[in-house]
């Protein structure tokens, strides 16, 4: 079995099974049309899970650490690992996560708020997933306002969290580690350790390297490390233009 996606049709939860990649792939080729024509209907199906939070401040009323509370974290970490198809539409992992765990600055109204559902990130995340399972790469004429920024930090976060030893870079042109996109993937980050299961204590040292690794003292005063081993590195190419060559960009 090469991919098992949850799939939610007519009220009910499955899952659809893709037996190869290349049944995979044809499937996410045939999912793609022009912006526009996509017709995305019964949205708010897609942001149920942060509709619960909007309404409750909380994503579950399950009791902590319950068998109930665990199966709903579960099954949200498989949506945020392997998308989502709702009503034939497939969100891929990518845009599932953002949608429902990454609130974004509104810069009209400089208030946090959750990702609309916008047919253009629909297809971006599609072509994106489907260069991905290709070996390929997406370039992207990038407009403001878009919000291709929020869009692509999430998906690193997810792949810090999710993912085993990513290397992951954000490369700019001066020595300041507080960058924009820097700050966007702790915001993320806190709100993340907040408000999910999913809380990842980091490292990080004075070269501006982020670990998803946390250090535990046992009993026995030995040191040890637990995570994905995942890495979050701050490259400047202020001196050396090729320093962000190798790592997952």
């Amino acid at each position: 079995m090469y991919k098992r996606i949850p799939e939610y049709q007519n009220n009910v939860w499955g899952f659809r099974e893709f037996e190869t990649q290349k049944d995979y792939i044809e499937y996410l080729k045939s999912k793609l049309k022009k912006v526009g024509d996509y017709n995305l209907y019964d949205t708010n199906i897609f942001v149920k899970t942060r509709s619960n939070y909007q309404k409750h401040k909380s994503y579950t009323d399950k009791v902590y650490k319950s068998k109930d509370w665990i199966e709903f974290w579960d099954f949200e970490k498989l949506k945020s690992k392997q998308g989502v198809i709702i009503n034939d539409f497939y969100l891929t992992a990518h845009y599932y996560f953002y949608l429902n765990f990454c609130p974004i600055v509104n810069v009209l109204t400089q208030s946090i708020e959750f990702p609309e559902v916008w047919d253009s990130h629909y297809d971006y995340t599609l072509h994106a997933e489907l260069a991905k399972v290709t070996g390929r790469h997406v370039a992207v004429l990038k407009k403001r306002r878009w919000g291709f920024s929020f869009l692509e930090v999430a998906d690193m976060y997810r792949l810090f969290i999710f993912e085993e030893r990513k290397i992951l870079k954000f490369i700019h042109k001066d020595d300041d580690p507080n960058n924009k996109n820097y700050r966007m993937f702790n915001d993320y980050r806190i709100f993340i350790d907040k408000n999910t299961a999913w809380i990842r204590p980091v490292m990080g040292d004075s070269k501006g390297l982020y670990q998803r690794v946390e250090q535990v003292d046992l009993l026995s005063k030995k040191k040890t490390y637990i995570g994905t081993s995942s890495f979050l590195e701050l490259v400047s190419t202020k001196q050396k233009a090729s320093q962000g060559v190798g790592g997952f960009l």
